[in-house]
C-alpha cells in the first residue's frame, strides 16, 4: 500500500499543479495492466471520484473548489482508462 499511496500522492500533486508530471502516455501505460488483468473500468474510476468528493466534503472544501477539482480529475478519465 505504501507504493500505491506514493503513486496517488504524485498523481494528485500533478493533477493540481504540483511538481510531479505525468503525460497521457504515462497514465495509459501505468493503468494498461490494470485494465487487462483486473478489468479496470468506469465503475472503478467513478468510485474513486466518489471517495475523493466525500473526502473533500469532509474537509469543508468550498463547492466551487470541489467542482473545479472534480473537473480536473474527470479530464483524465480517458487516459487512465486507455481510451
Amino acid at each position: 500500500m505504501e507504493k500505491q499511496r506514493l503513486k496517488q500522492k504524485s498523481f494528485l500533486s500533478m493533477a493540481f499543479g504540483g511538481p510531479y508530471h505525468y503525460s497521457d502516455l504515462d497514465l495509459r501505460a501505468g493503468h494498461k495492466p490494470l485494465i487487462e488483468k483486473y478489468g479496470l473500468s468506469d465503475v472503478h474510476f467513478n468510485r474513486i471520484m466518489e471517495i475523493f468528493k466525500e473526502t473533500l466534503t469532509e474537509l469543508n472544501i468550498s463547492a466551487n473548489e470541489l467542482q473545479g477539482m472534480m473537473e480536473i480529475l474527470e479530464s483524465m478519465r480517458d487516459a487512465v482508462l486507455n481510451r
